[in-house]
């Protein structure tokens, strides 16, 4: 009956370029490229990061963008697939110093396979900085005090200053910032002990992964006493054994004591000698005119103390008054001029 019926008929030709346009890793801090420069040709690569970078993005385009292919991307924390043109992952770092392998297989429509390898390294760290410093000191009483120094960049030298009662330094502990960086065995060296008045020193050697040890100096100030005075003073005289204590001294207050008067008690003229002990308020005082003193007859002896301080900022003065007497035997019982005798006048 003459009808016609028309078909069409399309035929598609199934792509098979499983090669990709371009592959990107994005890191922050930025430190490089890919290595070598990408080609489509070329299947491995290698990407170095720092070890400050907290993810890195990997970004894969397919070369033929007309077609849908799908595009696998693996990593050791797992793996992910996409179907279309580009695929991009946000991984985090393993920070080991062996790779962190991520592969990129790309299927095309006819079921043929390329795989691209990219080889994450982290870069050695040449980081030899410390992120925090802490010294532990003990009084003379035992008790401990932490004292935290937190170091800023390129900055290798400080001071702490500690009491004059603080004698120890118990303990250095020394945090790196970077934690590939270590701190081996006697490269921590301690000042004296017991710390030094003054100035004393401590030192801490920080080795980094890659590169040269870096030293941080610690000058440590144990600051002096500002204490003058005699807590107690006491005297003896001659041979005697007996100590006998000054009443009224105060290490707070100078002061004058009147100890043997002509008229109150004097130190008999066959007593020659007299000896002061002071009892510091402050062990680091320093003393003058302690000792064994000698008395000279029939007048007053002032015998003066000084207590000064460590620091030398103030000094207590003492006086001592010993009166000795006179020798009784400087009289004469009797004169006589031949032919008469005198009469004593006076």
């Amino acid at each position: 009956n003459s009808h016609k019926q028309t078909y069409t008929i399309k035929a598609h030709r199934r792509s098979n370029d499983a090669t990709l346009k371009s592959i990107s890793v994005g890191t922050n801090p930025s430190i490089g490229n890919l290595t070598p420069t990408f080609n489509p040709s070329v299947k491995s690569y290698d990407y170095y990061y720092s070890e400050k970078t907290p993810s890195y993005v990997i970004t894969a385009t397919v070369n033929d963008t007309d077609k849908t292919q799908s595009i696998t991307m693996s990593h050791p924390s797992g793996s992910s697939s996409e179907t279309g043109n580009t695929i991009s992952k946000t991984y985090t770092p393993s920070y080991n110093i062996t790779a962190d392998v991520v592969n990129i297989t790309v299927t095309s429509e006819d079921g043929n396979t390329e795989t691209y390898k990219v080889n994450l390294y982290r870069q050695p760290s040449s980081d030899a900085s410390l992120s925090s410093i802490k010294i532990t000191t003990r009084d003379d009483d035992g008790i401990e005090e932490e004292h935290t120094i937190t170091p800023t960049t390129n900055t290798y030298n400080y001071t702490l200053e500690v009491e004059p009662n603080v004698s120890h330094v118990t303990n250095i502990a020394a945090t790196p910032t970077s934690a590939q960086a270590t701190i081996e065995s006697g490269d921590i060296i301690y000042p004296n002990d017991p710390l030094a008045f003054g100035t004393d020193s401590a030192q801490i050697k920080v080795k980094p992964e890659s590169g040269n040890k870096s030293q941080y100096n610690i000058t440590i100030t144990r600051k002096k006493y500002n204490i003058a005075g005699a807590s107690k003073i006491e005297v003896r005289y001659g041979s005697e054994s007996t100590w006998n204590e000054v009443a009224g001294v105060s290490p707070n207050q100078d002061g004058t004591f009147d100890l043997r008067t002509q008229s109150s008690n004097p130190v008999p003229f066959n007593t020659s000698t007299v000896e002061i002990r002071v009892t510091k308020a402050n062990g680091e005082a320093s003393i003058v005119g302690d000792g064994v003193k000698s008395l000279v007859p029939n007048r007053n002896n002032a015998f003066v103390v000084k207590v000064k301080a460590q620091d030398g900022s103030a000094t207590r003065t003492y006086t001592l008054n010993i009166f000795r007497e006179g020798d009784p035997e400087t009289g004469v019982n009797s004169i006589t001029v031949k032919g008469f005798t005198p009469t004593l006048v006076s």
